[in-house]
């Protein structure tokens, strides 16, 4: 086993491999279409995978779970929801979070589409919620992720290790 005593989301333990996780929220996995793009910068990339876990019903809403693992170990999450309301969601999902992790902050709204952004920064994980206003106003985007620092941490070490070793002889 690889997890963690640290959880993640649901019933995942951060650093659990793509098998582990599937047991433990009794569901499988699939590749993820996504491109990564945010990773930290290691030589091989294709350490990272990415695997969705489709039809998970969160607060009322149909959503799917992106769980994004370096060399076969969870580092980061995210989830992704429509919401066909503003507040109720917002509030719902705020709750939640605020239980879990604490007040948060209110992060700056950089883009005029973006109606809610808070994040949580913890001794573990940082944690992040954003509201936007889908093409039309009708629908909004729901968006939470999180990165298990630690393992973050460990992973950024390796890209600086292996920046070094670009030209060495």
């Amino acid at each position: 086993a690889t997890g963690t005593n640290d959880k993640a989301f649901l019933n995942a333990t951060w650093k659990m491999s793509q098998q582990e996780l599937e047991r433990a929220n009794k569901t499988s996995l699939s590749k993820s279409e996504m491109p990564l793009l945010f990773t930290p910068e290691v030589t091989d990339q294709k350490r990272f995978t990415a695997f969705v876990q489709k039809d998970v019903f969160l607060w009322g809403h149909l959503t799917q779970v992106e769980y994004t693992f370096f060399d076969n170990m969870l580092y980061e999450y995210y989830v992704s929801l429509t919401a066909y309301e503003r507040e109720k969601p917002n509030k719902e999902i705020l709750e939640t979070l605020r239980n879990q992790f604490g007040a948060g902050r209110e992060v700056e709204r950089k883009r005029a589409d973006i109606i809610y952004s808070f994040g949580w920064d913890t001794e573990k994980q940082t944690v992040s919620y954003w509201m936007l206003r889908n093409e039309g106003g009708k629908t909004y985007h729901v968006g939470i992720s999180a990165v298990y620092k630690p393992f973050y941490r460990q992973i950024e070490e390796i890209a600086r290790n292996e920046k070094k070793e670009y030209f060495r002889k």
